[in-house]
């Protein structure tokens, strides 16, 4: 939260209606619609909203994670247009701790992967520890990937 208070969270898998999410900034409907993708929703605990949302599959023939798509819901995003101050910060980050936590429970080699865009390259060498390896492909190593485990689901109770 703002006030730096931490919120205990629970991550969901959802099913994505075609009306949904329509003041977000991707078509959540289409991304639910690609093969093998499951969506989750960050919630906190006491709002019962999405405060985030990634796309995601597990990928067992490469010991790999892919992360599609990831989005901090509008009122935790500093450049939605609507709202002018986060309710919950660190939205975006927790989401990827999450896939990070879910490849290391599935016994797999820690490896998640993901396509970023330009803009975010920078952002996300900083705060997920991520490694470019193409012009916009990136992954995150085991090492950054137990750091992000370690912050959102054993240091702290969320």
């Amino acid at each position: 939260m703002q006030d730096g208070e931490i919120v205990n969270t629970t991550m969901e898998p959802i099913t994505v209606k075609k009306v949904q999410f329509s003041d977000w900034e991707f078509d959540w409907y289409k991304v639910a619609q690609k093969p093998d993708m499951q969506v989750y929703a960050l919630k906190a605990d006491g709002d019962e909203r999405g405060q985030g949302l990634i796309s995601m599959k597990k990928e067992e023939s490469n010991k790999a994670y892919f992360i599609d798509v990831v989005e901090s819901a509008p009122w935790n995003n500093k450049h939605h247009k609507k709202f002018k101050n986060k309710v919950y910060e660190g939205v975006g980050v927790h989401l990827f701790a999450y896939v990070c936590k879910c490849n290391r429970d599935d016994g797999l080699d820690g490896f998640v992967y993901f396509d970023a865009k330009s803009k975010l390259i920078d952002y996300y060498r900083f705060k997920l520890g991520a490694v470019q390896v193409g012009s916009q492909r990136m992954y995150i190593p085991k090492d950054s990937a137990e750091r992000l485990v370690a912050g959102y689901y054993e240091d702290k109770k969320r």
